[in-house]
């Protein structure tokens, strides 16, 4: 699950956790546990984080932007949870 070298870095919830590099600017959906996959804009600001849990799955997104759609996403930065109840099939939940 490993995504190479990571390095560490404390976030928005002032907690220190491995940052992963994302590959080819995609983050995945699973992990190192309890570590954060970040991704950046070309002029090299943040634009989310992904957060995983103590089983190295998706447990949720930080977003730093309003995705184009400030009617959906009225608040910046917001959080998604995801849903594993579906293994297979896991769920970006709704911004919060």
């Amino acid at each position: 699950m490993g995504q190479g070298s990571s390095t560490l870095y404390k976030t928005y919830d002032e907690n220190i956790y491995n940052i992963n590099p994302p590959q080819n600017h995609t983050i995945p959906l699973t992990a190192e546990p309890n570590s954060v996959t970040q991704t950046f804009d070309d002029n090299g600001n943040l634009t989310k984080e992904r957060y995983y849990d103590d089983e190295g799955k998706a447990d949720f997104d930080i977003d730093y932007t309003d995705h184009g759609n400030p009617v959906l996403h009225p608040k910046v930065p917001h959080r998604h949870d995801w849903d594993w109840s579906d293994p297979n099939k896991p769920i970006r939940g709704e911004a919060q």
